[in-house]
């Protein structure tokens, strides 16, 4: 049934995929290891580019994080853990200010032996040039 105080010319415009992840972006995402998966804690270095951070003059050229990943191997891991890294990187606006991906490097792949993670990590640990002093 209509009311009479309804407009029939509502638009309605959904923006994202609709999913609880556009509406709670900063909600943690579980990490759960589910059949023949483990949940692995993976350490990773990027380099090779150039990030101005704020209204420093010295721009920051690498950075480390961390990634928790369910996976079947220590190389499925590293692999889920890199892409999960690179699209982190893409969606935070980083390859728009740098012009380019970071080269990656998974420098430790420990296998947990939780089931469940509450938290996949995320994040950078930002670092300047070494050589700028």
């Amino acid at each position: 049934m209509k009311h009479q105080d309804q407009d029939n010319d509502t638009d309605i415009h959904l923006l994202g995929t609709g999913t609880w992840l556009d509406w709670l972006p900063n909600l943690p995402r579980p990490v759960i290891a589910l059949g023949e998966n483990d949940i692995y804690s993976v350490f990773l270095n990027g380099k090779d580019f150039v990030l101005p951070i704020g209204d420093s003059d010295e721009p920051v050229v690498g950075f480390y994080t961390t990634r928790y990943v369910a996976a079947r191997n220590f190389k499925e891991a590293k692999k889920a853990a890199l892409d999960r890294v690179l699209l982190d990187w893409r969606n935070k606006g980083y390859l728009k200010l740098s012009g380019k991906e970071p080269s990656l490097t998974a420098e430790e792949v420990v296998i947990s032996e939780k089931r469940f993670r509450y938290r996949s990590a995320t994040g950078f640990a930002f670092y300047p040039d070494e050589d700028s002093d």
